[in-house]
Order: structure tokens, then C-alpha cells, then sequence
């Protein structure tokens, strides 16, 4: 990912190249860039994938001496019975956790994580839906 960022724009471009690079994971998709202001803005939307499998992601980003700023993002993967496979994100509602107030959901429990971004949970998901569907 680029170091420094002139405006929004251009780290929804670059989203926009990370959603384009992993196309062949996404059947369908319904994301809104909103731009607030030439250093502000949020992405926010989902993805429904090739295993009928959902990606929901929500972040508010400025720009800040030309650095991303990403005050809160949210990454819901869930699957085809809107069941949680894992959530990222970065709400405080758990400061004892190690890491706070980066983490993810299981099913089953909440772990302390490194803050997360796009392109790593697409990483990760394409990594985890290789492990279930056949090979060609």
C-alpha cells in the first residue's frame, strides 16, 4: 500500500485496485466511496463471494500529512446463513484484550489481533476458501 496519500481519492483508488485484483473471488458487490471532505471520507458495503459467503466493510479514513488515517474499520465476513466466520475490527469495546483496540470475532470467541486492512482480510479469506472448495 502507498506510504503517503495527497487526498481520499486516492486510497480509494487504491481500494478500488484491491477489489479488482481479487475479482475472481467476487461474484457480486455493492461498495459507496464517500468523500466528506478532499482529506476524509468512508467505504462502506459488501462483497458476496464465490463460496455464497459475504465480506462486509466499513471504514472512516482522513488524511493526515499525507498519512492514512483509519479512525474505525469493521471487515464481517460471514457465510450463506449470515452466520459470523470472522469479524475484524477496531471498536473499543474490549480494552483488556492485549492489542486494544485491534481484534477479530470468531464464532466463539474474541482474539487480540495487529490492526488489519483490506488487501490482509482478502488475503486471508481467499487463503481459508481455497482450504474448502475443490480443486479444478
Amino acid at each position: 500500500m502507498p506510504k503517503t496519500y495527497d487526498h481520499i481519492e486516492d486510497y480509494f483508488n487504491l481500494i478500488r485496485n484491491i477489489l479488482s485484483e481479487f475479482d475472481y473471488l467476487i461474484v457480486s458487490s455493492e461498495i459507496k466511496y464517500e468523500t466528506r471532505t478532499a482529506e476524509e471520507g468512508t467505504i462502506s458495503g459488501f462483497l458476496c463471494l464465490i463460496n455464497k459467503s459475504e465480506l462486509h466493510i466499513c471504514e472512516y479514513i482522513t488524511i493526515e500529512d499525507n498519512c492514512l488515517v483509519r479512525s474505525t474499520y469493521r471487515f464481517h465476513w460471514q457465510d450463506n446463513k449470515k452466520q459470523v466466520i470472522v469479524r475484524w475490527d477496531n471498536a473499543p469495546h474490549f480494552p483488556k484484550l492485549a492489542k486494544f483496540p485491534f481484534h477479530k470475532h470468531t464464532a466463539d470467541k474474541v482474539v487480540p489481533t495487529d490492526s488489519t486492512n483490506l488487501l490482509q482480510v482478502l488475503e486471508n479469506i481467499r487463503d481459508q476458501i481455497a482450504l474448502i472448495l475443490p480443486e479444478d
